[in-house]
C-alpha cells in the first residue's frame, strides 16, 4: 500500500471517529469548542453537528490576519447552517 492509499485510510478514520465524538458530545449537551482547530476538522464537524458550536477564543480572521482566527469561508458556513456562531 502506497503513502497515498495509506494517508486516505487514515484520513477516513479519523473522519468517522470524529462524528462518532461530536455525535456524543450532541447528546450529552456538551458544546463543541473550535479554537484553533484545522479547518479540514471545521468542516467535518459541521457537517456532523446538530447543535451549535463555539470559537471560544478566535476572531475573524478578515479583522486580525493570523492563520489561528476563523477564515470567512467557514464563519459564512456556520451561519448558513443556522448555527450560532460565539
Amino acid at each position: 500500500m502506497s503513502f497515498r492509499e495509506k494517508y486516505t485510510v487514515i484520513r477516513k478514520h479519523c473522519h468517522l471517529y470524529c462524528q462518532v465524538v461530536v455525535q456524543e458530545l450532541n447528546r450529552l449537551g456538551i458544546l463543541v469548542d473550535l479554537s484553533h482547530a484545522a479547518h479540514e476538522t471545521v468542516l467535518a464537524v459541521l457537517e456532523t453537528t446538530r447543535s451549535p458550536v463555539i470559537f471560544s477564543h478566535s476572531s475573524a480572521q478578515a479583522l486580525c490576519n493570523t492563520s489561528r482566527n476563523v477564515p470567512d469561508h467557514i464563519l459564512r458556513l456556520v451561519v448558513s447552517k443556522s448555527k450560532p456562531v460565539s
